[in-house]
């Protein structure tokens, strides 16, 4: 007698599959946790953590912030909310101040993250051939590993926002009260981590909350205990806030905060924003290189299986993809709405709910024909491969050593007692956050000069686009007193002139 679609595998031996594709994750995102090349964010997240540390404050001193709109920030890390320095004080306190270990938090984040997933899939009663196809499509996102080997939060508060879900879901049944006390608690624990942790997952909530008729159960104490989690946040971030609650206001509102709210105000622009910016440019769509621009493929082809599914009547009234449906809808509209930034990196809150959609769709070729099954199992192969793939290659060109590390150790190897080395924050991992200064107007506002410069893709655009004002004439004059002496494609490394001519003097 065959057995039945969703028992042909034995437990056994889905257990196997699901432990390989958490192994293939894992091992995905610890190698790219050794090999992605640093950027300006995790110099920004790890500087207060590195000075709690160290010097007992929560400023983000590697940063000149005088004349700047985060002016301010060299006292207190006001730009996010706080929580995030909590979990990653723990964590560097037990595996030590570093790159690779502020990054492995993100990577067991991700880790809790996909438990999460997997237990929604079979929440829904997906069928196993689609809920390990779905899992694999996840954990191989090239957005996802991103995510889970970066030091920014993003995996940090899904992981919090998505766990949320998953709780809520899994006790509303069985133990109300628990439900309500542990969602809420992990859902301000996300928002505090990062906002985009809390809004979405709030969202995806509510939907369950609404759809399913939970509010039925709700009474007055349900509210009284809900609410704790977010007074105690509240009060908690406020004692921060109240330590300078004007430079709060300037940085949060003014340059964290500002501008991220208007984009509906345009619709059409916004949504052309949203599918450029966030959607095609993380993946290379103003890459230099075909091997850039060919993750092109992973967005555009999410796009297009998401919409066919959505066309295809018998595919999205498949039961158990309903609610997937739902929920993508929801979390596609609210990071629209609240992010005008279009800021790509928050993808680990989207591109699974594309994967799943996928899957389901591979799925119901699955079923028809051995021809369609063997199409929709080359093309998910293929896909997966071609996520696979851009993390690999990450992982083979190794930026990191090849890019980052050169020129952080010339630099270190040149300086003299007493430099002032000015480059982008991301540099203070190998020059040191007590070294550098980021000072993007070269000492314009602080009446500073550099005495080594390193130039890098960041600070070109923001010069680009100052052009207009007195400070770009200032570093331009700060500029013609260099020397290129050393460099890549991502950083260019420049000594003054004369400091040149007598390093050449000493060498003839």
């Amino acid at each position: 007698m065959k057995p039945a679609l969703s028992t042909q595998l034995s437990r056994n031996r889905v257990r196997a599959v699901i432990v390989a594709i958490f192994a293939v994750f894992i091992a995905l995102a610890v190698a790219r946790c050794w090999t992605n090349l640093p950027w300006f964010d995790e110099g920004c997240f790890y500087g207060p953590v590195y000075n709690w540390i160290v010097h007992g404050h929560t400023g983000t001193t590697v940063m000149e912030a005088k004349g700047f709109p985060w002016e301010g920030i060299e006292r207190h890390q006001y730009w996010q909310p706080p929580m995030h320095l909590i979990w990653d004080f723990a964590w560097l306190k037990v595996f030590g101040l570093g790159l690779v270990s502020f990054r492995s938090l993100s990577t067991f984040a991700g880790v809790c993250w996909l438990i999460s997933w997997l237990f929604l899939l079979t929440y829904f009663r997906t069928p196993i051939v689609m809920r390990l196809l779905a899992l694999a499509l996840i954990a191989t996102d090239y957005a996802v590993v991103r995510a889970a080997s970066d030091g920014r939060t993003d995996m940090i508060s899904a992981s919090f926002g998505l766990a949320a879900v998953a709780l809520y879901l899994y006790y509303r049944e069985r133990n109300f009260t628990l439900a309500v006390i542990l969602s809420q608690t992990l859902l301000v624990c996300g928002g505090l981590t990062h906002p985009l942790g809390g809004v979405v997952y709030i969202a995806l909530l509510a939907y369950f909350f609404i759809h399913d008729g939970d509010w039925r159960k709700v009474r007055l104490y349900h509210i009284a205990l809900g609410l704790i989690p977010y007074t105690l946040g509240a009060f908690g971030w406020g004692l921060y806030i109240a330590k300078d609650p004007q430079t709060f206001r300037k940085i949060f509102f003014g340059s964290s905060a500002a501008g991220r709210l208007s984009g509906l105000s345009n619709p059409w622009l916004a949504v052309k924003r949203e599918l450029i910016l966030r959607y095609l440019a993380p993946f290379g769509l103003f890459g230099h290189s075909w091997v850039l621009k060919v993750k092109l493929l992973i967005p555009i082809i999410y796009i297009c299986t998401a919409l066919a599914v959505l066309l295809v009547k018998p595919v999205r009234r498949q039961p158990f993809l309903r609610p997937f449906i739902a929920m993508w809808a929801i979390a596609v509209f609210t990071v629209f709405a609240v992010d005008n930034q279009r800021n790509g990196t928050y993808m680990v809150h989207l591109l699974p709910f594309y994967a799943v959609l996928m899957a389901g769709g591979l799925f119901y070729l699955y079923q028809h024909s051995v021809g369609a099954r063997a199409l929709g199992l080359a093309f998910a192969a293929m896909f997966i491969a071609l996520q696979a793939g851009g993390s690999l290659y990450i992982i083979a060109t190794n930026p990191y050593r090849h890019q980052y590390l050169p020129v952080t150790n010339y630099v270190v190897e040149h300086a003299r007692p007493g430099d002032r080395i000015v480059g982008t924050s991301e540099l203070a991992f190998g020059i040191g956050f007590d070294r550098l200064h980021d000072d993007m107007a070269l000492g314009y506002f602080v009446h500073k000069k550099p005495d080594i410069i390193v130039m890098s893709p960041r600070y070109a655009i923001w010069y680009d686009e100052n052009r207009a004002l007195p400070v770009y004439n200032y570093v331009q004059g700060v500029m013609a007193q260099f020397q290129r002496v050393f460099g890549n494609d991502a950083f260019q490394v420049y000594l003054p002139k004369d400091r040149v001519a007598e390093i050449s003097r000493g060498t003839n």
